[in-house]
């Protein structure tokens, strides 16, 4: 679970980046 929670806040981290 904490695994897959990683993942979505990896996931938001990149995508905020190339919306910026």
């Amino acid at each position: 679970m904490l695994k897959f929670l990683a993942l979505i806040a990896c996931i938001l981290a990149i995508a905020n980046a190339n919306l910026v």
